[in-house]
């Protein structure tokens, strides 16, 4: 069977967006019925088509004054939307996570060869399937390693990839070795050697990790060695805000951004016991701020961040720490906000 009209998975970095794409195309090409609900739950190993629904489409939560029918696609079942649209009852769109082992039965039979030509070998496919539907299911500060492995198999054996830079966003701010490593190249007593940048780094990252993470900074042209010294390159790295406007990048940056924030502050945890209190600036208040005071502190604090930075730069003279600048400025008191949560804003400076 020609597979022209099948969705390439490594365009996708979301495997939930991937199979609403498979079945619109096959709708487009006369190939519905071969990919409704029923059949795609019965090759994840689901016991009804509606848990297919409610993975791929949601549920809407309805209000109890709402007495809307959904209508049918098939016998059975409600009619999902076009991507987009919004179902015809109210409230809040919940989903049903699609779990890895019903994934991975799922991937087994989308890259079938005996069901479409897509290749000699189908494990790619497979894996790179079930790596997203595992990345989405694990705690974000568990993710890490998952979306290296993610964007490596997209590169390696997708048709091609939209936006590298985007990519290498993806990885320089959710591999929270990356920052501070590049930094390290401007101690004092630095060492392009593994084990020495494991150390230095508090054991954070292992030798393999500290040797793989200074390649990738010295491949893209972010450090370079003049003479027996090593310097930073102004970092071609583009703005987390520009990664969000990149179809289809959204859930896994905001995973990538969350996850060094995490560390972030288990280092600022740990450093209460592990670092003297001379060496050291932790401080936390909690206040009541009008939303005039709040933009005007919050651009007061930016400065601040600027003018370090620029204080940092002026400043020649040998270093010999790497400290961590950490400041949040975020509510602790909710109000109802929009489902998508707004765009990213620029989180975090290289």
């Amino acid at each position: 069977m020609s597979s022209q009209w099948y969705p390439h998975v490594f365009d996708y970095l979301n495997h939930i967006e991937y199979l609403r794409a498979v079945r619109a195309a096959a709708q487009d090409h006369s190939r519905g019925s071969a990919y409704s609900l029923t059949s795609m739950a019965r090759w994840a190993g689901l016991k009804a088509r509606s848990q297919m629904h409610e993975i791929l489409y949601g549920v809407r939560e309805r209000s109890v004054a709402s007495t809307v029918d959904e209508p049918e696609d098939e016998p059975g079942g409600p009619l999902e939307c076009p991507e987009g649209d919004d179902p015809p009852s109210r409230g809040a769109v919940r989903h049903k996570k699609l779990k890895v082992d019903h994934a991975a039965r799922l991937a087994e039979h989308l890259f079938c060869p005996t069901r479409l030509d897509h290749g000699p070998d189908q494990a790619p496919a497979i894996r790179y399937f079930t790596l997203l539907a595992r990345y989405f299911d694990l705690p974000r500060e568990e993710a890490e390693v998952l979306q290296r492995d993610i964007l490596a198999l997209r590169r390696t054996h997708g048709r091609r990839v939209l936006r590298p830079e985007a990519d290498d966003a993806l990885r320089y701010f959710g591999g929270w070795v990356l920052q501070p490593l590049r930094q390290l190249v401007l101690l004092d007593d630095f060492r392009p050697d593994g084990e020495w940048m494991s150390q230095r780094l508090g054991r954070r990252a292992t030798a393999a990790e500290a040797e793989e993470a200074f390649q990738w900074l010295q491949d893209r042209g972010h450090i370079v060695q003049r003479g027996e010294r090593w310097c930073l390159e102004r970092s071609a790295v583009i703005a987390p805000q520009e990664v969000d406007q990149v179809p289809g990048y959204r859930e896994l940056l905001r995973g990538a951004v969350a996850h060094t924030y995490l560390r972030a502050l288990t280092i600022a945890g740990d450093s209460i016991d592990g670092v003297e209190s001379s060496q050291r600036l932790l401080r936390m208040k909690v206040v009541n701020l009008s939303r005039s005071a709040f933009g005007r502190i919050r651009q007061e604090l930016e400065d601040l961040i600027q003018r370090v930075e620029d204080e940092v730069v002026a400043d020649e003279a040998p270093t010999e720490e790497v400290y961590q600048l950490l400041l949040t400025l975020v509510p602790i008191s909710t109000r109802d906000q929009d489902e998508d949560g707004g765009a990213m804003s620029n989180d975090i400076e290289n």
